[in-house]
């Protein structure tokens, strides 16, 4: 076996744990979130915080080992939906605190940022977190996070974010060449997902079309500057997922086609706790027996499935049926430039595992057709 095949072999391993790992991540979340839906004592729901951080923080790695495995791997938004800007930088400091519980962290947000954007918040954190984790290895004993509102043209909004790092033992020119897509880091090999974090974080950066201002404040500051634009939520669309949800009183029935038991079943809890109904099929001839246009509002699509794969399901249901309803894929697999042409594949939008509630709520309601079921 030559090298090459040795690398594709690796490769085909490595992508293989990635899924499970999804799936199992997947499960943790779905029971996550029917334990929020219970009432809870104050240390019972402490528990769940936590459970919850750590959860945030293994998801965190497993989307930054899947997507520096694969030199090739894809990094088109793959969550993009309505964000709450408060939350989102609340979980980032909670999961810094997880791996450096001794440093004093700061959290300073611009009151005119929209508190609702539109976006991939994922993209976004694991930006920062990738430069904080960098910063926090090297002796900094304090981090601050700083979020400006710089402009906004037409619900466009130009963000301000500062990293500031006080002792870092690091300098500018190191930092800078840690950051520099062309140069690999020469820090914290012995931390292999450390550094998984930081290669995500450049080629995020790199994606965002960001360049990184690194400058010493003072004697034992340091910042690292990014210049970077969220699309404002009220802009973006016409009415809230709130607005849409409020209106929409009618109970969705969905389909989910997926093989593994567990997920099936943390999936129907979800669809459960929208106040909606499910069925399920196990691969993709039961989803062509099982999907009724008069009956289901949504097919929720995993893409590896036995005897027939979410791919040649999908296709065969817009034979039969059109376009007239939408299909969300829900998939382990984390290999970009597959999911990059879902919309080709007849998908209307596609979520990697493991799926947060609010997330999947936001992208069923957002579904271009959905309103038509109704």
């Amino acid at each position: 076996m030559n090298e090459s095949d040795n690398n594709k072999s690796s490769l085909e391993v490595a992508q293989k744990f990635d899924r499970e790992l999804r799936r199992s991540l997947n499960t943790l979340q779905g029971y996550m979130h029917a334990l929020e839906e219970e009432t809870l004592t104050k240390k019972q729901l402490d528990y769940v915080t936590g459970l919850q951080n750590e959860i945030d923080r293994m998801t965190r790695k497993v989307r930054a080992f899947g997507k520096v495995i694969d030199p090739k791997v894809d990094l088109v938004s793959e969550t993009s939906s309505v964000f709450n800007t408060h939350e989102t930088f609340e979980v980032l400091v909670a999961i810094l605190k997880v791996d450096f519980p001794l440093i004093k962290y700061t959290l300073n947000k611009d009151p005119k940022i929209s508190p609702q954007n539109f976006g991939d918040s994922n993209h976004i954190t694991d930006m920062i977190h990738g430069i904080s984790v960098l910063l926090l290895q090297h002796e900094s004993t304090a981090l601050s996070i700083i979020l400006h509102l710089s402009q906004i043209t037409a619900g466009t909004q130009f963000i301000d974010i500062n990293i500031e790092a006080k002792n870092c033992s690091l300098s500018q020119k190191t930092l800078m060449n840690c950051l520099s897509e062309n140069q690999r880091a020469v820090v914290s090999k012995s931390k292999f997902v450390s550094s998984l974090s930081l290669e995500l974080s450049r080629k995020l950066i790199r994606l965002r079309g960001i360049e990184p201002e690194i400058e010493k404040i003072d004697e034992h500051t340091i910042r690292i500057g990014l210049y970077d634009q969220w699309k404002a939520a009220y802009d973006y669309e016409p009415k809230s997922i709130d607005q849409l949800s409020h209106e929409v009183q009618k109970k969705y029935h969905i389909l989910i086609v997926e093989d593994d038991k567990l997920n099936q079943m943390v999936t129907q809890m979800m669809i459960q706790n929208f106040g909606w109904t499910s069925d399920i099929a196990e691969n993709g001839i039961e989803a062509l027996e099982l999907y009724d246009p008069k009956k289901h509002n949504c097919v929720l699509m995993d893409i590896e499935l036995p005897r027939m794969d979410g791919y040649e399901c999908t296709t065969e249901l817009r034979k039969r049926y059109g376009n007239n309803f939408p299909i969300i894929a829900l998939s382990a697999n984390s290999e970009g430039q597959k999911m990059k042409f879902y919309s080709t594949r007849g998908l209307n939008d596609y979520l990697l595992k493991p799926v947060k509630k609010d997330i999947l709520h936001s992208k069923i309601m957002q579904a271009e057709f959905i309103n038509q079921k109704v």
